[in-house]
């Protein structure tokens, strides 16, 4: 411990030696203080100061006089006033270490800075004024040491705050740079974040804006959906009722060749009954000529009158003879003319029958393109519902033109092209396609009113009286020829009032 105190002391001295401005008044060298000093603590440890701040006051101090014992009651030695006043003016100023000079009153210092000096009392210092302890080395430096310390506190504290200062600045400088980023960057995420919602302002505004478009668009492909399936509705009651038609058309005809074939197998058992009438008069007649001619001349080889016998039997027999033999020209013209009748009429029972045959086949043949094309719709309708959700089929769709309206009101089938065109009216095509189709329709129309007039002039004609102006049927092909008349003159109307508007609206432009 005494080793320990002593380096300090020592260690203490040289610094203090070495920043004391006031080293010079001692009288002595730093070498000779240390020598002195460190054979002073040799012989008297208790002199050394363990840290700062604990040296006693100068009027408390007691020190022992080299190789003396220390007397109960030792005496302080005063202070003296040159001393005194150095020790002061040592406290009071000191060199910073960045060569500035900072200038520290006494009254800046705290109260520990300074030791308190207290005057001793008369009798002490008689007592002790042989033996003044503060005139020695090892005082003056552990008082040095203890200002210097003080002073030295003092300096640190100052830079303490300075550098406290200094870094409170430069937090709060960093602390408001920081403060403005942060409000920078706020104001410019609250920008963003503005821009971002009338960006999504404007995208809900289109969605809904788009929601009640296809809401409108899903409207309108019901709304067609309905009407397709009304369409192939009719589409399919309107084949169905020209397959009936057809159906009741070949019946009656049949039922009209087979009463035909009736009536000319009647006509033909009559002829063969009279024939064979004729026949049987006719041999009756020969039979009973032949037995008269037997009893003439039996009669004849007994009379004996000769030759005016025989005259007078000839002229007898010659007004009978004369019927008889008119009576054969009359049957042999008769066959004649009724071979010649059954000739003819076998004739025209064969063309009749070739007509009727070749009718059949029309009808068969028409028959089965019936079903091909009421087949061929179905695929058409089919294909229609299943592309319905597309927006451009939904954006060219429009109402059914008043011509398929018109013709859906008909009880009475509509042929194959007819239905056809009725089917593909029902959608309202491009106006660059609308002659075209508008031209098709006319043409088919001329050709359905071409076929309905000869139909009704074959049965009209070949029905031998059959079939009048008042039948059924024929009153029906009558209301659909004049309904397609109808048509015909309405489409041509059309037509020809579009021709006026287009001509209109170019001179316009």
């Amino acid at each position: 411990m005494r080793s320990r105190e002593t380096g300090s002391v020592a260690t203490s001295s040289e610094m203090c030696g070495a920043d004391n401005p006031y080293g010079a008044t001692t009288g002595t060298s730093s070498s000779s203080r240390n020598s002195s000093r460190r054979s002073a603590l040799a012989k008297n440890p208790s002199a050394s100061t363990p840290s700062s701040h604990t040296l006693p006051r100068p009027n408390e101090l007691s020190m022992r006089a080299p190789g003396q014992a220390s007397p109960p009651s030792e005496a302080l030695l005063p202070t003296t006033g040159a001393y005194s006043s150095m020790r002061h003016e040592q406290a009071a100023t000191t060199t910073t270490g960045d060569g500035g000079d900072d200038r520290v009153t006494p009254s800046s210092l705290p109260h520990h800075a300074f030791p308190k000096v207290s005057m001793p009392t008369p009798a002490a210092t008689a007592r002790d004024a042989s033996h003044d302890v503060r005139d020695t080395v090892e005082y003056r430096a552990a008082w040095d040491l203890e200002l210097w310390k003080a002073v030295q506190a003092d300096r640190f504290r100052k830079q303490l705050a300075r550098q406290k200062s200094a870094a409170f600045a430069d937090l709060e400088r960093s602390v408001k740079r920081r403060e403005k980023e942060a409000l920078a960057e706020l104001a410019q995420r609250a920008q963003g974040v503005a821009l971002r919602e009338e960006a999504a302002k404007s995208v809900e505004a289109q969605l809904t804006a788009r929601q009640g478009k296809l809401s409108e668009m899903e409207k309108d492909l019901r709304r067609m959906r309905q009407q397709l399936l009304d369409a192939q509705q009719r589409v399919e009651d309107e084949v169905r009722a020209q397959v009936r038609l057809a159906n009741d058309t070949i019946a009656h005809r049949a039922r009209l060749l087979e009463e035909r074939v009736k009536a000319a197998e009647a006509q033909v058992k009559r002829a063969d009954e009279r024939q064979r009438q004729a026949q049987e008069d006719y041999l009756g007649l020969y039979e009973a000529f032949n037995r008269y001619r037997s009893q003439q001349l039996a009669s004849a080889a007994s009379d004996t009158n000769g030759f005016l016998n025989v005259s007078s039997t000839s002229a007898a027999l010659s007004p009978a003879l004369t019927p008889a033999l008119q009576l054969e020209q009359l049957r042999a013209q008769w066959d004649a003319e009724h071979q010649l009748r059954l000739d003819r009429q076998e004739q025209l029972h064969k063309s009749e029958m070739a007509i009727v045959q070749e009718r059949c086949r029309e009808l068969e043949e028409r028959n089965r393109r019936l079903t091909a094309a009421l087949a061929r719709r179905r695929e058409q309708l089919r294909n229609m519902r299943g592309a319905g959700a597309d927006t451009t089929l939904m954006a060219s769709a429009s109402p059914v033109p008043q011509l398929c309206v018109d013709s859906r009101k008909q009880t009475v089938a509509v042929p194959t092209s007819a239905v056809s065109v009725a089917a593909a009216a029902t959608l309202s095509p491009p106006p660059p396609v609308m002659d075209a189709l508008r031209r098709e329709t006319v043409e088919q129309i001329v050709r359905e009113l071409r076929r309905l007039e000869s139909d009704r002039a074959s049965l009209v004609g070949g029905s031998s009286g059959a079939l009048c102006e008042t039948d059924a049927v024929i009153v029906r092909m009558n209301d659909r020829m004049r309904h397609l008349q109808q048509q015909l003159a309405s489409v041509r109307g059309t037509a020809a009032t579009t021709a006026v508007v287009a001509v209109g609206g170019g001179e316009g432009d």
